[in-house]
């Protein structure tokens, strides 16, 4: 994964990861993902790095994924919404003025909600959409 622009900066940021709802919205652990994807940089990011419930494992992948599997567990709206108002921080807080991010349409409908004064709009896979924070 290269940038277009060689002076882009492409970081990777776990806070703008999926709504753990079910278990296929489970990341994959830093470390593989190092492996896939040697361009770019996951030093920043844990092992694991999606939502654990206080009891699932935060340094174990495998362990996480079996709790995940026998206690099963939903993030809980007030975390991501949490999540999402750090995520518009951090966001605002960036030098650019124009930034690309990619990630799942469940956080950035609660972006959208509360930081752009949207609630209209559901992203399909792959859809491109301008916004601007408020």
């Amino acid at each position: 994964l290269q940038s277009a622009d060689p002076r882009a900066p492409v970081e990777v940021w776990p806070i703008a990861r999926e709504h753990l709802t079910e278990s296929c919205d489970i990341g994959t652990a830093a470390s593989i993902l190092a492996e896939r994807y040697p361009a770019l940089s996951f030093s920043g990011v844990p092992e694991v790095w999606w939502y654990t419930d206080g009891e699932a494992s935060t340094t174990d992948a495998a362990d996480s994924r079996r709790h995940y599997r026998e206690a099963g567990f939903m993030e809980p709206l007030r975390a991501i919404e949490a999540r999402v108002d750090r995520l518009a921080a951090a966001l605002r807080a960036r030098p650019e003025r124009t930034l690309a991010l990619f990630g799942h349409a469940d956080l950035f409908h609660l972006l959208m909600e509360r930081h752009c004064g949207r609630d209209d709009k559901w992203l399909k896979n792959a859809e491109v959409l301008r916004v601007e924070l408020q």
